[in-house]
């Protein structure tokens, strides 16, 4: 088959809407989008708008985004499984959201929230067990007998036999009907009081099939569709069933929120019937047209709340269809040949009572009936008998409103429709021995005067006698040569011309001898596409290949809007007002809606932006490819061209919500028993703060291009663009509280107001909450109390140690001078009498006894000097020399007595540090000890013992003298005081111990020492 004759075929279809599918373009969902079967048996949109599909092999959620699958399982039997293989029939949802389906012959029931499902009771095994109404605790299963009323509270079941129900109605909260059909009438039954009455009757019309609809019932007779109203069963609208249809078992289904009827044709699609036209649409599968109807076996159909129809197929999966108007319509079908590159690239546009003419590159002019679509084509190149260009790159009306357009080097006035010239000449296809001297832009200057600018050269027109004359003002003056893109005429006359290439624009007056003069120059550098005059801001437009310039009159500084204002593409090729503050741009990236403020200023309030996801031919659009014609504005580009009526895109409303769909913390599912849709707030430990959100927009007539902003309070600074993904990571963050917002627009591009989603809160580690702070603070306080006390204490002990040394020294000193005082003074006193006695006694012998007692006192009193020295000197504080200065001291005192002394000490002696106060006080008690011994006692034997015992230095002074009475030694004897307290003194000074052991006629033992 040729492309022509496939374009006849495709003609013939429109003009016969009753059996063809115009502007129907199904959009399809089945296992390779992940559904897990493409046996569709339901279809249920829940209050939140997830859309809810049973099929034999499960049930699934769609977002619009992915789909969540629900399974049997063999290996785990959880509520949290699916409780079976097939889902038969309907789902409903009750007051509490929860939803209800019969699988395998059991009636079950979803708990939403936490996606878990309980078998209320087996109901009945075959497909015919449909749900068909929840009241109270009473759920109505239809079945080919009749109707099984369960009560959900005892899991009882009634039975009411009665045939041929269509439905369940509902006219009030507290009040149910069975309705069911009865010959050619439609009964209606209260189930509790089993009492029936007749609602409607079809006449003399055969009632074939009918269907209850919210508050109405559809019926279909052999050659009509039928709505009646309930209760009254009034006749509210009819249809007549075309030839094509009647006789096919057409059984209406639903009826739309836009008043259209959905009927099906057993085996052969579904018909839409047109509430407003009164037309009747058939869709059905047409094979290699993956934009029909995916199979003609319908099991299930529902319109969504965003007005898409949704029919479940057997082994199609699911096709989707759009019941909106379209926000942009397009030639040819958008859908179904945006892949087809380059089928008709669009050079202008023009537009003239309900036909669109559309010049191509080099397929001639297209003449399209926009309500139709039915097309053919004129100055088609294929019909040239030279080798020519054929393309038509404008077509303007002149003041008399006469058509002037181009085919390739030919211009003039001419007629479309036949596709001839009336008057014509032609510009040189070869200019200067270059080619493609092909025509692109037109304005008229002046009765029988225009202007025409090709990719060479600039030239004057003029219209005499019924022929025209052409003018190359490019060889009068150089500068009107070039690729001249645009030309704008300004009410003086003067041309504004804009050229490609990087020649930016020029602006040409023509004096009276039509020489063209250069007055103005700009933008060089610059491609200038279109030229627009901003008379509410007295500035000039220009739309080149870097975005819009903007220069006002007063010579402000410019005004640049691109793709950092918010434009979707830098290269401009055109600017078409919607009114004096909103203006459409065309671009190599789709087009723009930009809006200024209303105060007559240039400041941009918002730019819209609109591609191929929107219904747009192409992204690419083309210079010359624009027009406007009242409210409606068409665009052309690379593909075929797009026109729309402006004011669809004022007050537009998207009132669809968006949910969070999954929550992934630490790269897996957050552990709670709640689904991530009823997700409110969440609160984490510090450790799990890696986030992945994934959300969506539950608005269906194309998810694809739902756009997203997003944000985290707390943390992002400003709203993250997502495009087209809803998916937001999150890695460390830090402890806190945040909420997580997002903004989202629908397939037309009208975004939502903020809508927040989750808050979440994030503990801090136990080091950084408040209570462990004010342990930390309170225990670091004491902390430093403690240790500036222990300092304090440490420092005052010091202080006292070092008073204390002082206060031993100043004692020492004392000491020393006390001994020296009374040891060495004494001594040198009694010298000192004993010299003078001496030197005034003149008996001789006298004098000798003086001299031996000066003599005797003198060596006394240099041991006495000896030992204060010996106990100063640190060198001698060890025990052993204190051992070693005893055993001598204790050798030479009784070296000329008739004592017989015995020393008892420790073939070796530990390095022992004893210091001098205990050395001294040692060594003191020992000479009194040795002393008594010798002057009282009487004594032959003394034994002297060193003994180191159980971490104790003992000294031990024994004799076998006298002894004496223990009881008397604190009395005096001969006026003296007895030493031996002063002993017991000396050691208590030290810390030492002291014993004695005495008896009369036995001997004395005296104990004493110090513990290590």
């Amino acid at each position: 088959m040729t492309a022509k004759a496939a374009l006849f075929i495709t003609v013939l279809l429109v003009w016969q809407p009753l059996y063809g599918q115009p502007g129907a373009s199904f959009l399809r969902l089945g296992v390779n989008e992940g559904l897990s079967q493409n046996s569709v048996r339901e279809i249920f949109q829940d209050r939140q708008g997830f859309i809810w599909i049973g099929t034999g092999d499960g049930l699934n959620r769609y977002d619009g985004i992915q789909i969540k699958k629900y399974r049997q399982s063999f290996r785990d039997k959880s509520s949290r499984r699916f409780p079976g293989k097939i889902l038969n029939g309907r789902i409903h949802e009750d007051a509490a959201g929860d939803l209800w389906m019969i699988v395998d012959g059991k009636l079950v029931k979803m708990n939403v929230a936490t996606e878990t499902f309980t078998i209320i009771r087996p109901i009945g095994g075959d497909l015919e067990h449909v749900i068909i109404g929840m009241e109270g605790n009473h759920v109505y299963v239809m079945n080919a007998a009749g109707v099984d009323v369960v009560n959900i509270a005892d899991r009882s079941v009634e039975q009411i036999h009665q045939p041929d129900v269509i439905g369940f109605y509902q006219p009030t909260k507290n009040e149910s009907f069975l309705l069911f059909r009865k010959g050619n009438s439609i009964f209606r039954l209260d189930p509790k009081t089993k009492v029936s009455r007749q609602v409607l009757t079809t006449g003399p019309d055969s009632l074939y099939a009918a269907a209850v609809s919210k508050s109405s019932v559809l019926i279909t007779t052999g050659n009509k569709v039928n709505e009646y109203l309930l209760p009254s069963g009034k006749l509210a609208t009819s249809y007549l069933v075309p030839e094509t249809l009647r006789n096919k078992d057409l059984s209406p289904f639903l009826k739309a929120p836009n008043g259209d009827i959905i009927a099906t044709v057993p085996g052969n699609g579904i018909v839409r019937v047109d509430s407003i036209k009164a037309t009747f649409h058939h869709y059905r599968n047409i094979e290699n047209d993956p934009f029909s109807l995916s199979s003609n076996l319908i099991y299930t159909a529902i319109i969504d709340h965003t007005d898409n129809m949704w029919l479940g197929t057997e082994g199609g999966g699911i096709s989707r269809l759009s019941l909106r108007e379209r926000l942009f319509e397009g030639f040819p079908d958008v859908i179904r040949t945006k892949s087809e590159s380059s089928f008709m690239m669009v050079k202008s546009i023009y537009h003239d009572e309900g036909k669109i003419y559309v010049g191509t590159y080099g397929k001639g002019l297209f003449i399209i009936d926009r309500e139709t679509m039915a097309h053919r084509v004129t100055f088609d190149p294929a019909h040239r008998t030279d080798a020519g260009f054929g393309g038509v790159f404008f077509i303007r009306k002149d003041d008399r409103g006469r058509v002037w357009m181009n085919s390739g080097e030919e211009i003039g006035v001419a007629d479309p429709g036949k596709g001839i010239f009336i008057i014509s000449a032609h510009i040189p296809y070869i200019r200067k021995g270059k080619r493609h001297n092909i025509p692109q832009c037109f304005a008229q200057i002046g009765q029988g005067r225009y202007i025409v600018g090709t990719v060479q050269s600039t030239y004057l027109v003029e219209e005499k006698n019924n022929q025209l004359k052409l003018t190359d003002l490019g060889l009068v003056n150089d500068q009107l040569e070039g690729d001249v893109q645009t030309i704008f005429v300004r009410h003086k006359g003067d041309l504004v011309i804009g050229k490609g290439e990087g020649e930016g624009f020029i602006v040409v007056r023509l004096t009276k001898e039509d020489e063209p003069v250069i007055i103005e120059k700009g933008l060089q550098g610059l491609a200038v596409k279109y030229i627009y005059r901003d008379k509410l801001r007295n500035a000039w437009w220009y739309a080149t290949n870097l975005g819009i310039i903007i220069r006002k009159d007063d010579g402000a500084k410019e005004i640049l809007i691109d793709e950092e204002s918010g434009l979707s593409n830098d290269f401009i090729y055109s600017i078409i007002p919607e009114d004096d503050h909103v203006f459409w741009v065309s671009t190599n990236k789709g087009i723009n809606r930009i809006l200024f403020e209303k105060d007559g200023s240039l400041k941009v309030r918002a730019i819209e932006q609109y591609a191929t996801q929107h219904g747009l031919q192409s992204n690419e659009f083309n210079t010359g490819g624009y027009f406007k014609d009242s409210n409606l504005i068409f665009f052309g580009g690379v593909t075929g061209i797009n026109w729309f009526d402006h004011r669809k895109f004022v007050k537009r409303s998207f009132t669809a919500r968006s949910y969070i769909t999954d929550l992934l913390i630490n790269d897996k599912p957050l552990d709670v028993d709640s689904a991530a849709n009823f997700l409110e707030n969440v609160r984490l430990n510090y450790k799990e703060n890696n986030l992945q959100i994934k959300f969506a927009t539950l608005d269906y007539t194309n998810p694809s291009v739902n756009q997203y902003l997003y944000r985290l309070t707390g943390y992002d600074k400003t709203w993250v663009r997502a495009g087209s993904n809803p998916d937001a990571r999150y890695s460390r963050l830090p402890h806190g509280n945040y909420r997580f917002e997002i903004i989202s627009s629908n397939s037309e591009g009208v975004w939502t107001a903020p809508f927040s989603l989750l808050s979440i809160t994030i503990s801090p580690p136990f080091w950084l909450t408040w209570w462990f702070r004010i342990i930390a603070a309170f225990t670091a306080a004491s902390l430093i109390f403690f240790l500036s006390r222990f300092y304090l204490k440490r420092k005052m002990e010091k202080q006292m140690r070092i008073i204390e040394q002082q206060l031993a020294v100043n004692n020492e000193r004392l000491r020393i001078s006390r001994d020296m005082h009374d040891e060495l003074g004494t001594g040198l006193s009694k010298i000192a009498l004993l010299s003078e006695v001496g030197k005034n006694d003149k008996m001789p012998g006298k004098n000798d006894r003086i001299i031996n007692e000066i003599s005797d006192t003198s060596r006394k009193l240099a041991d006495k000097m000896g030992e204060i020295i010996w106990t100063l000197n640190p060198r001698n504080d060890t025990l052993s020399n204190l051992a070693a200065y005893l055993k001598e001291y204790i050798y030479e005192t009784t070296e000329s007595l008739p004592v017989e002394v015995r020393f008892h000490f420790p073939d070796s002696l530990p390095d022992l540090s004893l210091g001098h106060m205990i050395r001294q006080q040692l060594m003191l008690v020992t000479k009194e000890a040795l002393n008594n011994a010798l002057k009282h006692s009487g004594a032959s034997l003394i034994d002297f013992y060193l003994t180191i015992e159980d971490e104790s230095i003992v000294f031990s002074v024994k004799d076998n003298g006298s002894g004496f009475d223990a009881g008397k030694t604190d009395q005096q004897v001969n006026g003296k005081k007895n030493g031996l307290l002063n002993m017991r003194s000396r050691m208590a000074s030290v810390g030492g111990h002291y014993a004695l052991e005495t008896k009369e006629g036995i001997g004395t033992q005296v104990r004493y020492g110090i513990t290590i």
